[in-house]
């Protein structure tokens, strides 16, 4: 059967754009690894392992164990989004634990992407700086959690250059508006006042510096 997922290859691992959709399953319910599998359309050895790589990166936490759903084996977990307390299997002493050594590099980026828009808005070039993944990476994957309803713009910011940039954060309600272009009066306005601010910061040094040496 053909799969229908882009992010999915058989053969293959998962690309960025498949964890964030495990993700963004388990953050609008909480569920099992058996249930994201069925969600995203991997088999459920493949989802539970990565769940568990995901939950030691504190991307998603164990907050009790049920049933399997199979009828048979062990006690699986059901995952909340985020960090938090791990609830430990009641049956076993964690002997599912994954090694940090199998950590893959893509989710330990994700870790840190996630992470970042979680505690608070962020452009595409700080996620690049903090999750050392390329811009074209993070501009597709921000890009994804969007289409998905994951991350909204939450901000923007107006740097000296007067050009607005978007600033992201988890969450699905609208996106903050864009504000109007300043028009030439404003650009002209804040441009002075940039620069007496600049001239009084440098004045203030100067006095500084003066009073020192008289002292």
């Amino acid at each position: 059967m053909m799969n229908n997922k882009p992010h999915l290859r058989q053969g293959k691992r998962l690309c960025l754009s498949g964890y964030v959709d495990m993700l963004n399953a388990v953050r609008m319910r909480q569920q099992t690894a058996q249930s994201v599998a069925a969600n995203v359309g991997v088999i459920d050895a493949t989802a539970a392992s990565i769940m568990w790589r995901m939950a030691d990166l504190g991307l998603v936490h164990e907050i009790r164990w049920t049933d399997n759903r199979r009828g048979w084996g062990d006690l699986v977990p059901i995952y909340a989004f985020g960090p938090g307390p791990r609830v430990p299997n009641p049956n076993k002493v964690d002997r599912h634990r994954v090694s940090r050594h199998t950590l893959r590099t893509e989710l330990v980026a994700l870790s840190h992407l996630m992470r970042a828009l979680i505690e608070g808005p962020h452009s595409i070039s700080e996620l690049v700086d903090i999750c050392g993944i390329t811009r074209t990476s993070v501009a597709k994957l921000v890009k994804h959690c969007r289409a998905i309803k994951m991350v909204r713009i939450a901000d923007w910011e107006t740097p000296a250059s007067c050009q607005r940039i978007a600033m992201y954060a988890i969450g699905s309600a609208k996106d903050e508006p864009k504000p109007q272009r300043q028009t030439n009066a404003e650009r002209n306005a804040s441009y002075r006042n940039r620069r007496v601010t600049g001239a009084a910061k440098q004045l203030a040094q100067v006095f500084q510096f003066r009073l020192a040496e008289a002292a």
